[in-house]
């Protein structure tokens, strides 16, 4: 299973770096929780009994992606660890 999980998630940068460079423009919210929850999966650990994903994320934007999430940054981060959180318990993660 993990084989076809890591085929899923380069298909996933593939298809989205393709149409993120053929038409740019500005990120869209979805796609910072998108490349979140793809971090949390990616950087998971698995101990003894239990395993561990990040719960600290630090998200960097461009001088134009951050002017246009800018006056909405605070609602959008609580948006942002509310979804993580969410995911996190959808696969039973601490």
């Amino acid at each position: 299973m993990g084989m076809l999980s890591g085929l899923e998630g380069n298909l996933e940068k593939y298809i989205e770096g393709f149409f993120k460079d053929k038409f740019g423009g500005i990120i869209q919210p979805v796609e910072i929780a998108k490349k979140l929850g793809r971090a949390m999966r990616d950087q998971r650990r698995v101990s003894v009994s239990k395993v561990y994903v990040p719960n600290e994320f630090t998200v960097y934007l461009s001088p134009a992606d951050w002017e246009a999430v800018s006056g909405f940054s605070a609602l959008l981060a609580r948006e942002l660890g509310d979804y993580v959180e969410k995911k996190a318990g959808e696969k039973g993660l601490p």
